[in-house]
């Protein structure tokens, strides 16, 4: 269905071994008292505080920190919160995986995977700081907020893929759109995805024939939408100077959005994030009874 679609989580387990195999020769020196931070990491009244300054280590750090996402030891609101700031400040390869694979497992608690997603976002683009409440509560405003400055990263010893944003639009769009599993994990996707819709349209999979034109009387073509996330069409007729984006809504395959546009006469290519996604060659539909083209 979409362009380069995962495998799900044994596309990252892949990675993630590939990651530790090779990227390690990049090793970074980490202080002394790393060795003790970890272990405070198994202290429940010391973790919190621990999690902040373990993310400083780019060693011994991203282990402790993907353990902690593999045996879900975290218990509070408050452990949760450290886990992902701890995460998202520290770039490693082994987080990567393990945020992604949480985020798509469907055993793991409803909790812990939005808190995967957060973490994704982050590192999609340190900016992004989608808060758990804007993701989970249904009575709120589903949004993501943008953060000026913040605590300054710091890379691991395994680096992070170099796909790593188109592997975390794909991981987003394959939860927005799954009929199954937890509704609140397919919403927060789909609000992220929304989000990355318009800022980063590149890195944006659709699925194929998402996007449609169909001749109208004379003029008018129709554009549709079955993409589950609002989108900007860029509209272009060959051998003539027009070019236009249009903003379409959300839509499905039951019911597609639809924009109904006068547009010159001549070839009309429709293009999103620098990809074609429809042609409409042929203006000859027929004009109904009365109806000039």
């Amino acid at each position: 269905m979409y362009q380069s679609m995962l495998t799900t989580r044994s596309m990252f387990v892949a990675v993630a071994l590939l990651l530790t195999i090779t990227g390690i020769s990049g090793a970074q020196v980490e202080g002394r008292e790393c060795g003790n931070i970890v272990e405070q990491l198994r202290d429940g009244e010391r973790r919190v505080a621990a999690m902040a300054r373990v993310s400083l280590c780019p060693m011994t750090g991203p282990a402790a920190l993907a353990t902690l996402w593999k045996e879900a030891t975290t218990s509070s609101k408050t452990e949760r919160h450290a886990l992902v700031e701890a995460t998202a400040n520290l770039k490693d390869g082994r987080l990567f995986s393990a945020a992604a694979n949480v985020a798509t497992d469907g055993g793991r608690s409803v909790a812990d995977r939005i808190s995967a997603l957060q973490v994704l976002m982050r590192y999609y683009d340190t900016r992004y700081a989608p808060s758990f409440e804007a993701l989970t509560s249904p009575h709120a405003e589903r949004n993501v907020s943008l953060r000026i400055g913040g605590p300054r990263t710091v890379d691991g010893s395994v680096p992070v893929p170099a796909t790593a944003n188109r592997q975390i639009g794909e991981l987003f769009a394959q939860l927005a759109s799954s009929a199954e599993g937890n509704a609140t994990v397919r919403e927060a996707a789909r609000v992220l995805r929304e989000r990355l819709a318009h800022d980063d349209p590149e890195n944006t999979p659709l699925a194929d024939g998402a996007i449609t034109l169909v001749a109208g009387c004379g003029e008018r073509v129709t554009l549709q939408s079955t993409a589950d996330v609002a989108l900007s069409i860029k509209l272009e007729v060959l051998g003539t100077a027009f070019s236009r984006r249009y903003g379409i809504r959300a839509g499905t395959k039951e019911k597609p959005a639809a924009l109904l546009l006068s547009l010159p006469k001549g070839t009309i290519v429709a293009s999103y994030g620098g990809r074609e996604l429809a042609r409409l060659t042929e203006r000859n539909a027929s004009c109904p009874p009365g109806i000039v083209p």
